[in-house]
């Protein structure tokens, strides 16, 4: 038992576009199995592949609960530190709540060197050469950091390179979005290996680095109780914004230096391990997905039988 492929009379091509014959094609001739050998598939398929994706779903829900339980980390991480004991106080912030009693809490535009600025607007014309342009969709990244090797180029000239100059340990937070659930979204520059400018979606953070370390407060700004309130600020008319005024307004928490850095390699020892266990399920579910596809492909062409099974 075994299906015909789709013979070549019933491809025709008059202009660069092939088409589909439907004259000859429904004249076709296949061979299929009996109807209880039908019967037999459609029952094996149903029963296995409802296997295969009860699998695929109990997977993909184990890696919504490892998101889950890293959100968890970095909020209580950047939110609530990583002592157990610490003293606390009351915050005086309603949305923040408690927080340890030795560290400070600051207003965003006063841990950033020069004030938060804009970005830089280009046309579609100008892009393709020059140099490389940090854009809004480069700053969805799960582990918070940009990477430079995705960015686009754009024409730029030497006083606007100066203007919109990007430097090692810069924060970029999206602004505007078209969609609600865009804005609030920010990532760091760990590293600039070339020259690099940022967009007008954007806004700049330089962290004045005694005072706050560059991954510590772009995990604080991502974490979910921060993201959460500064969505609460945004406004929606054509686009959602957030003013560069109520972001500038966000109360930041500062630790002592040295327990920001404490934090920092907790996190990234969280990441490291999160990562690498999404990457190996997420394997696991790819290859569920092809032996699915496969199974199909062998059953319904006779070349598994399936007759009692």
């Amino acid at each position: 038992m075994y299906a015909i492929g789709l013979n070549q009379k019933a491809i025709k091509q008059t202009t660069g576009i092939q088409n589909l014959d439907t004259d000859n094609y429904f004249n076709e001739y296949f061979y299929t199995p009996s109807f209880e050998e039908q019967k037999d598939i459609s029952e094996f398929l149903d029963r296995k592949t409802a296997q295969i994706d009860d699998l695929i779903a109990k997977k993909e829900r184990m890696i919504e609960l490892l998101k889950e339980e890293r959100t968890a980390i970095i909020n209580q991480a950047v939110i609530k530190g990583l002592d157990p004991k610490a003293e606390m106080k009351d915050s005086g912030i309603k949305w923040l709540g408690k927080v340890p009693k030795h560290w400070k809490i600051k207003k965003l535009k006063y841990l950033s060197i020069g004030g938060l600025k804009n970005g830089l607007f280009k046309k579609t014309e100008e892009f393709g050469d020059g140099t490389k342009l940090i854009n809004v969709t480069n700053l969805y990244k799960d582990d918070f950091l940009i990477d430079d090797s995705e960015l686009d180029r754009v024409d730029v000239a030497p006083q606007e390179f100066e203007i919109y100059r990007v430097q090692e340990g810069d924060i970029f937070f999206v602004r505007s979005s078209l969609k609600k659930e865009g804005i609030a979204t920010s990532a760091c520059v760990e590293t600039v290996k070339e020259p690099l400018v940022f967009e007008c979606h954007l806004i700049k953070i330089s962290p004045e680095k005694n005072l706050i370390v560059p991954f510590f407060l772009v995990n604080y700004l991502n974490s979910s109780v921060i993201r959460d309130r500064l969505v609460s600020l945004s406004i929606t008319t054509t686009m959602t914004t957030i003013s560069q005024v109520g972001l500038g307004t966000l109360e930041i928490l500062a630790p002592p230096i040295d327990e920001q850095k404490l934090i920092i390699q907790k996190l990234k020892d969280m990441n490291d391990n999160f990562f690498s266990t999404v990457s190996k399920i997420q394997l696991e579910i790819d290859l569920l997905k092809e032996y699915r596809t496969a199974l199909i492909s062998e059953v319904v062409t006779g070349k598994i039988d399936v007759r009692n099974q």
